[in-house]
């Protein structure tokens, strides 16, 4: 399903972790946003710095 992102939802807070290269949930441990194995990750979101 294709939704809008929900800026108000903690489910959907990330940050970008500059040790491993990898985008986290904040509030969800171990949850990584993964290209699945693509040239390039196709990620439509919104993103802030924390």
């Amino acid at each position: 399903v294709d939704m809008p992102c929900n800026q108000n939802s903690v489910n959907q807070v990330f940050k970008d972790n500059i040790k491993t290269g990898e985008i986290e949930s904040v509030n969800k441990p171990g949850m990584r946003i993964d290209d699945g194995g693509a040239v390039s990750a196709a990620i439509n979101t919104t993103m802030s710095r924390l």
